[in-house]
């Protein structure tokens, strides 16, 4: 119940895919590079842009082009197979947007700043998740866990991690600063007032953050480690 009524707080922007995270088409992209990305993805609506990211022209149904599965694939016209794109504002309250989804019957949204320009997508099952927790499927990898734990005192924590949910899974205390960001990537860009590489270290709150692994200027993972100093502390705090 807790998580229905918090939903009405919650907006689009909070439960994205952000955009560097989305599979998406280009409508002139050769139809074997498209069903290759199909095959590769385990998305079923995937949006399609004209000649810039920012300009998304449709939503390509999976289904749809398996229709003509047993036809030249070679004749196949994306802008007549693809559906009409939903798009929502980032502050969208997503209780508001789940009905909006039950009217139309549409499953996923365009996320846009207050620009115009993409900022990801939101689909049925994101806001779900918000309601009855994660919704694991076939396609869900085990090792895409937020948090794993190695040892006592180290976790690999995923830098897409929610800023809330990491200082409610460490027992940290949320300054003012830290409602700036919404990753644990967000936060650690902040630490490092650069963009960080691999090895980069930084203390928070007694734990060691280190950044081990990246893709371009992304950050993907990161090593948290439970400084020994406060190690007697912490585990009391657990008990």
């Amino acid at each position: 119940l807790h998580n229905i009524f918090e939903i009405s707080d919650t907006i689009a922007r909070e439960v994205m895919v952000p955009r560097t995270d989305m599979t998406i088409l280009k409508v002139d992209q050769p139809i074997n590079d498209i069903i290759n990305v199909v095959s590769q993805t385990e998305y079923s609506r995937i949006p399609v842009y004209e000649n810039r990211m920012d300009n998304i022209i449709g939503i390509l149904y999976v289904k749809d082009l398996l229709k003509y599965i047993k036809e030249d694939f070679a004749s196949i016209d994306i802008r007549k197979i693809m559906r009409k794109v939903y798009f929502v504002p980032e502050t969208k309250k997503i209780d508001d947007l789940l009905r909006e989804f039950q009217l139309n019957r549409i499953h996923l949204a365009v996320v846009v700043d207050e620009y115009g320009g993409v900022s990801g997508i939101v689909t049925l099952e994101d806001i779900l998740e918000e309601i009855v927790g994660e919704i694991r499927d076939e396609y869900d990898k085990e090792d895409d866990d937020i948090v794993e734990k190695s040892s006592e005192s180290e976790y690999i924590v995923r830098a897409r991690m929610d800023v809330d949910d990491f200082c409610d899974f460490f027992g940290l205390e949320k300054s003012e600063d830290m409602d700036e960001y919404e990753t644990l990537g967000g936060l650690i860009y902040d630490l490092a007032g650069k963009i960080p590489d691999v090895g980069d270290e930084f203390n928070l709150d007694g734990y060691t953050l280190t950044v081990i692994e990246k893709e371009s200027r992304k950050l993907k993972k990161i090593k948290v480690v439970r400084n020994e100093v406060n190690e007697n502390s912490e585990d009391e705090r657990y008990e």
